[in-house]
Order: C-alpha cells, then sequence, then structure tokens
C-alpha cells in the first residue's frame, strides 16, 4: 500500500473504530459503506478507490432498496459501473420468474414475483 492509499485509508479505518459502533448496524447494503470504501480503497487504489465510494453513498439513501454490493475487481471494473453480469441487473426475465436454470443455489437468487392474469 502506497503512502497516498494509507493516507486515503486512515480516516475511513478511524470512522470505522470511532463512529460506526455508535450507530450499529444500520447500512442498506452488505457490505457497510465504510467497509466497502475501505475495500475499494485497499484493491483499486487511492483514486479509482475513492471515485467507487463516492459511487456508492449515492446509492445509499432511505429509498434504495439495498442488498448485496461487493467491490468489483479489477477485471470488472468500468469508470461508469460494472461490465455486464456483475451487478444484478443484467437478469433475464426467466431470472425473474424463477425459472433461471442458471440461478444460484442456495445464494442470492432473485426473489419470485406474483405474475398477474392477462385479460382478454
Amino acid at each position: 500500500m502506497n503512502v497516498l492509499t494509507a493516507a486515503v485509508a486512515a480516516p475511513i479505518k478511524l470512522y470505522r473504530l470511532v463512529v460506526s459502533p455508535t450507530y450499529g448496524q444500520t447500512c442498506r447494503y452488505y457490505p457497510s459503506c465504510s467497509a466497502y470504501a475501505l475495500a475499494a480503497v485497499e484493491n483499486h487504489g487511492a483514486g479509482r478507490g475513492v471515485w467507487l465510494a463516492l459511487r456508492r453513498l449515492g446509492r445509499c439513501h432511505p429509498w434504495c432498496e439495498g442488498g448485496v454490493d461487493l467491490v468489483p475487481t479489477t477485471e470488472n471494473y468500468r469508470w461508469w459501473g460494472r461490465a455486464a453480469g456483475t451487478d444484478g441487473e443484467d437478469h433475464t426475465d426467466d431470472a425473474v420468474r424463477g425459472t433461471d436454470t442458471n440461478a444460484p443455489a442456495g445464494g442470492f437468487s432473485t426473489p419470485v414475483l406474483p405474475t398477474r392474469p392477462t385479460i382478454s
């Protein structure tokens, strides 16, 4: 870890040590925003890590659904977002209906949504 990355990671670690325990588990995402920011800075460096952390903080608001949002790997990173198929938004209609044969077994999957009958 270079000096700039350590300098950016230090306030995040201090926040996680001092401030975060007073709030408890209130984050809508897993991992929490501070854990995501620390992992992003440690994995991608100061510049890209701060950018990813700011994007994550922008997504964290009272009207978001939350869920699992892991730091992208260097292979899946794109400055505007993630590579296709890595953020859960690139699902097919089969995944929405719950009939996707490629859905992970025992892992996180898209919930089965009820269908409305069509009126002819």
